[in-house]
């Protein structure tokens, strides 16, 4: 196997992952399940949230001009050790244009971020609640 049809593939895995991972919170559950997840969000670690900012650093194109950059609670499932965590950010492109307020949905793995999908509906909740990332905003 060549290594870009690797990469490709790898790739398709981990976007099938999170997708698997943020349906049982966005897609598969009923409303009350939903209500729940949602009402039992709590504050990120300050492990969760060096995780995030050094997968952002690692990960995004271009980290240090993001602007109006916040990030969610955590939202736990049925494993307690794996949480959904959601940044909101407009981030520059490959193009150096901005792209807009977009959302990324990190799935953590106790302080590993195991994947992450854009624009993912678990992120787009009312109830779903966001506070500044200051630590990003201090790396640009």
């Amino acid at each position: 196997m060549n290594i870009e049809r690797g990469n490709k593939m790898g790739r398709r895995v981990r976007i099938a992952t999170v997708m698997i991972a943020c349906i049982g919170i966005s897609g598969c559950v009923t409303e009350q399940q939903k209500a729940s997840i949602y009402g039992m969000q709590r504050p990120l670690s300050a492990a969760e949230r060096a995780a995030v900012l050094n997968y952002v650093k690692t990960d995004f194109f271009d980290p240090y001009s993001m602007r109006d950059v916040s990030i969610s609670n955590a939202l736990s499932g049925s494993d307690p050790a794996k949480n959904l965590i959601c940044l909101r950010a407009n981030a520059k492109n490959r193009m150096g244009a901005y792209t807009g307020l977009r959302t990324t949905a990190i799935l953590l793995n106790g302080s590993i971020v195991q994947n992450s999908s854009t624009d993912d509906p678990a992120c787009t909740d009312a109830r779903l609640q966001y506070g500044p990332f200051p630590e990003l905003e201090r790396a640009a």
